[in-house]
């Protein structure tokens, strides 16, 4: 099975509540941490604020990614009192939307959540990339 790896940062703009910024889906760990290095180094917030950083090997579910430029992930979850969201549910990787969306489908009636979403990234591709500001 292949892995692709998701680098995602965290603030804490209070001690409640964490915020997360999903960057990109990578081919590599060594390109995630590139990656993480120059946003680190040059991108107006992550290099202005305290943020950890992780990069999760994702297994790739229904396919070789060599050759693909787009995948499709889910992500289920609820929200708390103040909307924060909690309980949160990532899938694997999909190559194909339709076995995504299928895949997701399942899941929601086992694992109930309050909202879903179907994303597609495209590998290598980086958000987030005019950072973030803070009043």
């Amino acid at each position: 099975m292949d892995n692709l790896f998701c680098l995602t940062f965290y603030t804490w703009p209070n001690e409640d509540y964490r915020e997360s910024f999903h960057i990109g889906v990578f081919r590599s760990c060594e390109e995630a941490a590139r990656v993480e290095a120059y946003y680190r180094k040059r991108i107006l917030g992550f290099k202005d604020y305290d943020c950890d950083a992780d990069i999760k090997k994702i297994p790739v579910m229904d396919g070789i990614i060599e050759g693909v430029q787009k995948v499709y992930r889910f992500v289920g979850w609820n929200e708390n009192e103040e909307y924060d969201e909690v309980d949160i549910i990532e899938s694997g990787c999909y190559i194909s939307e339709e076995l995504a969306q299928k895949e997701m489908q399942q899941v929601q009636r086992k694992m109930p959540r309050r909202e879903w979403v179907l994303n597609g990234h495209v590998i290598g591709r980086c958000d987030w990339e005019n950072g973030f500001v803070r009043e």
